[in-house]
């Protein structure tokens, strides 16, 4: 296979290029569906990562008890409360809601903090299938979607995911023969090839969370970033979301490269930032610097 690049340092800065440096060039509408009890800070912290990024609008869709609870949050953001299962999770008839209460968004994120409850991930297979924006999906998202719902949109899409969720879609799609361990086990001895061939056979873009993350699209072989922990990935991840936001809703035809910008931008800051405290290198505003001045260099 040949293609395949190893990202060291921040590659397709010139995405970078195209965010904007004050509130007057402020754009966008984003849909952020996500959140069940106890798991409702990824999703705030995303929200304002990307306000950061200069995004206009924010649709934050939570379940209806978790928006009566929410802090105050920015003129930016608008709460859809959603209907809920007895669990306080989303309900299946939330999908209604969240279509008709976000209108036309330039791009949703749906999964941080959700519910694997059943009537949930229904909701989320009907609501991925329904959206016509590009869509991003994370880990709690997918435990429902099949590769039947990724093929069936038109919109852009982009899964970031670990080995796990991945090894079973491969499996559905028979992409590979084993399942379970022995599908991951596969998954990582080809994991260039078979990221590539699912980005090209299901016209999706896949950002695969693991000890080298990886990037492929249908046009764009796979993008090696070595150095990011998963773990890392997890604790900085509203970092990773709010560039990747706002940098997708400014180049929609290049979610994979976008993908590449932002874990090897997260990546960099990691490294440049190491003798920092973690709160420090948590702050929204101090990537938001590094991100201004690799995009000068």
């Amino acid at each position: 296979m040949t293609g395949v690049t190893v990202a060291r340092g921040v590659v397709f800065t010139e995405l970078l290029w195209k965010l904007p440096h004050n509130v007057h060039d402020r754009k966008g509408r984003i849909l952020l569906v996500g959140g069940s009890p106890g798991k409702l800070k990824e999703l705030l912290e995303i929200a304002e990562s990307t306000l950061q990024f200069q995004v206009a609008e924010i649709l934050f869709a939570v379940p209806e008890q978790l928006a009566h609870s929410l802090p105050a949050v920015p003129p930016e953001v608008h709460i859809i409360a959603c209907p809920e299962t007895p669990a306080g999770s989303l309900g299946r008839v939330a999908k209604d809601r969240i279509l008709t209460q976000a209108g036309d968004v330039d791009l949703a994120l749906v999964g941080p903090g959700l519910s694997r409850h059943p009537e949930t991930q229904q909701m989320v297979r009907e609501l991925v299938g329904s959206l016509s924006s590009p869509l991003a999906l994370t880990q709690d998202g997918l435990p429902g979607i099949d590769v039947q719902t990724i093929t069936s949109r038109k919109a852009g899409t982009v899964l970031v995911t670990d080995a796990s969720v991945l090894g079973r879609l491969l499996h559905e799609a028979g992409l590979v023969e084993d399942h379970g361990a022995k599908a991951i086990a596969t998954l990582y001895k080809h994991k260039n090839e078979l990221l590539f061939k699912a980005a090209q056979a299901w016209q999706t873009n896949i950002v695969l969370i693991s000890s080298e993350p990886t990037v492929a699209g249908p046009s764009v072989e796979a993008i090696i970033i070595p150095g990011l922990h998963p773990d890392q990935f997890t604790a900085f991840a509203p970092l990773f979301w709010g560039l990747y936001l706002a940098l997708a809703i400014r180049a929609p035809d290049r979610l994979a490269e976008v993908g590449a910008t932002s874990l090897s931008a997260l990546n960099t800051y990691q490294h440049e930032m190491k003798d920092a405290a973690a709160a420090e290198r948590k702050k929204v505003a101090n990537f938001r610097t590094f991100i201004d001045k690799a995009s000068s260099r």
